[in-house]
């Protein structure tokens, strides 16, 4: 009622008889009209109005970034807990309600995704924003400006281990140009030393050259650890021993040192490997940022340019699929794409395909032999040795490969043939850049193994031009190494935020703070936390001490039921202090029956398997980190032994329908106890 006989008296205010009004009368009026509106609070409308507001400038970049300045962590604002807090703090000043009804319309504007004219209006508003949280949560600032140290990265290169400068040597060429080969002909003579792979099979394939070789090697991935104190290590890049001096290191594939998810463990092995020679391979777009590096590391600096050792040609023409030729390799981006290639391909008849093709034997039938071996990213390793095994000795004649073949692995390719020049990266699907295709393309006519020299080509004609001119660009240099800040930074800002608000944040808020906060020298990069943000997601409302958690955090993430799996693991593990696999995983599927699959469809069983592989698999990871805690070890590596073997068979054998796809949210169910999947 009082708010009406209020408005009732300004609507009087602005409405007298226009033959009275006088310009200072109205000036007057408006004065008066500015005053009594300040001391008015805010209506719903225009509650609502400011709260959408504030949670579409959270997607701008330049509010965030005035409100890091601030030393305000953007997730704050994010919580609706607070926007209401924030908006009853301003309703109580007539300055802020002045100023937030002075901008209304351009608030609604924003709204309609226009954009501010003006930073002045951005720049108060967080302003405000800063008001409120320096009154009400003083705690919070005095937190921030505690750890404000740990975020700063600048000095990163005193974080070294070894003080004293090597020798280091970079093998920089395309693929195929013996730059590993020689790296790996010094590590093989060193009284001891260490080759750090970007993947687990290829840190496989060296174990077994080496030791081939009569070099006692040990091989250290996160799933297996073969070591008898041997004076060699094969180890991916994530696993390498600090602790350990090598006479000689290899670190493999330094291109990816510029990767966002992956690259810090790149920067850490350049950085803290304890040797007196490091020898670096990567392509030519490493070079100028490995200089950077040593010169800030304070080591000696050796460059070894390898040309390519046979020649690499990209073809005037395209390849269809029915022109396909032994030792042609079709690349492709999906599992879902390589069956339906697969489809494709073994209901081709071919002029040199050694099946009968006398009239009525054109097709062939449910468990002939394929002439086509299948390798991609969620295939269990041993699967994709067996795949690429039967390739290489021609037992096969084609292969379908994804993007996995791009590195190291030996594989005996004549012609690289892209199916298409586009992929899914995640987020949007998008064309090959140049290093991308290069990488892959230079797979073909691999030196020495008596397969010609290498051509390259596509399937679609609208691709052979895009093909030509990145096959013709010079990739850019990398400019930046990645890092990222170690368990022990993290424990640090859980613990002060925690301290500060008096409860407890997920870790995705930990490095929504690290990242508003860091600081950074001009050579290196933060990470993009998505494999920490995409683990912290998954252990939301679990009450593991963070001394186990930050084991957790580095769990190799693969398709969306890795989560499901890593969530039944860990709340396993913070209940009973012990993980049986019998509780997390149906009977069924631990006691399946390998050598009776007729009742489903093989490319369904194919998939289930490879999900089931990846459950255990998960499984052998955590084993090797709390052993006391996943007892059932042994027992989960020989079911994977059994399903790998089951796979490969599988694959062995012509089957019809097999691109057909299930989706992973229905086999999750299948695999899983009910109590750990989502209805």
């Amino acid at each position: 009622m009082a708010i009406f006989y209020r408005n009732k008296i300004l609507n009087r205010l602005l409405s007298p008889p226009r033959s009275k009004l006088h310009s200072s009368s109205i000036s007057t009026i408006t004065k008066t009209y500015n005053k009594y509106n300040a001391t008015l609070p805010f209506t719903e409308k225009e509650k609502i109005l400011l709260n959408n507001t504030i949670i579409s400038l959270l997607n701008d970049a330049n509010w965030i970034s005035s409100l890091t300045h601030k030393g305000i962590p953007s997730f704050f604002v994010r919580n609706h807990e607070f926007r209401n807090k924030f908006m009853e703090y301003i309703d109580k000043s007539n300055e802020a309600r002045m100023f937030i009804r002075d901008n209304l319309n351009v608030f609604m504007a924003y709204n309609l995704n226009e954009r501010f004219e003006s930073e002045y209006i951005l720049v108060n508003l967080a302003e405000y924003i800063s008001s409120f949280v320096v009154d009400n949560m003083p705690n919070l600032m005095v937190a921030c400006q505690a750890v404000r140290h740990l975020a700063d990265f600048r000095s990163f290169e005193s974080d070294s281990t070894n003080k004293v400068g090597r020798k280091v040597y970079v093998h920089i060429g395309p693929p195929n140009s013996g730059k590993t080969h020689e790296a790996i002909s010094r590590l093989s003579k060193a009284k001891n030393g260490i080759y750090c792979s970007p993947l687990r099979l290829l840190a496989w394939e060296m174990h077994s050259r080496l030791n081939r070789s009569n070099v006692p090697c040990a091989l250290l991935t996160g799933q297996e650890k073969v070591d008898n104190n041997e004076n060699h290590i094969s180890c991916t890049v994530e696993m390498v021993p600090y602790e350990r001096s090598y006479e000689v290191a290899v670190l493999d594939e330094m291109q990816m040192v510029g990767d966002r998810t992956r690259g810090y463990a790149w920067t850490k092995a350049f950085w803290g490997l304890k040797t007196k020679e490091l020898h670096i391979c990567g392509s030519n777009a490493c070079l100028t940022l490995a200089r950077k590096l040593a010169d800030i590391r304070g080591d000696t600096l050796e460059v070894y340019e390898h040309a390519r050792l046979g020649k690499l040609k990209v073809l005037d023409n395209v390849v269809k699929l029915e022109s396909l030729e032994p030792g042609d390799c079709v690349v492709c981006f999906s599992r879902n794409e390589a069956f339906k290639l697969r489809d494709q391909i073994e209901s081709t008849v071919y002029e040199w395909d050694p099946r009968d093709t006398t009239i009525g034997n054109t097709q062939r039938k449910n468990g002939d032999r394929p002439i086509t071996s299948i390798v991609y990213g969620s295939l269990p390793p041993e699967t994709r040795c067996k795949q690429i095994e039967s390739f290489n000795n021609r037992d096969t004649k084609i292969l379908i490969a994804s993007d996995v073949i791009g590195m190291g692995v030996n594989v005996s390719i004549r012609r690289i043939i892209f199916n298409k020049l586009t992929k899914y990266d995640g987020s949007e699907s998008r064309v090959l850049n140049a290093a991308e295709v290069q990488q892959i393309a230079g797979r073909a006519g691999r030196y020495g193994l008596e397969c010609g020299e290498g051509e390259v080509s596509c399937v679609r004609k609208k691709d052979l031009p895009v093909l030509k001119e990145l096959m013709s660009t010079e990739p850019p240099q990398i400019e930046k190494a990645v890092i990222s800040p170690s368990p022990e930074v993290f424990e640090a800002f859980n613990l002060a935020l925690n301290q500060a608000t008096g409860s407890r944040h997920s870790l995705s808020d930990v490095t929504q703070l690290i990242t508003s906060m860091a600081k950074v020298g001009k050579n290196f990069a933060m990470c993009d936390f998505v494999q920490v943000n995409t683990v912290a997601k998954c252990l939301e409302g679990i009450n593991l001490p963070f001394e186990v958690y930050k084991h957790y955090l580095l769990v190799p993430m693969g398709s969306p039921l890795t989560s499901l799996v890593v969530r039944a693991y860990a709340a396993s593990h913070a209940l009973l202090n012990k993980v049986k696999i019998s509780n997390i995983i149906n009977e069924a599927c631990l006691e399946l029956n390998f050598d009776d699959l007729n009742r489903i469809s093989a490319n369904e069983e194919v998939k289930r398997l490879e999900l089931l592989y990846e459950a255990l698999d998960i499984y052998t990871w955590l084993s090797n980190k709390f052993p006391s805690v996943y007892v059932d070890g042994n027992a989960v590596a020989e079911l994977k032994t059994k399903i790998s073997a089951v796979l490969s068979r599988l694959l062995s054998e012509v089957h019809e329908g097999s691109s057909e796809e299930l989706s992973d949210a229905y086999i999750s169910r299948e695999i899983l106890r009910p109590e750990f999947t989502i209805a």
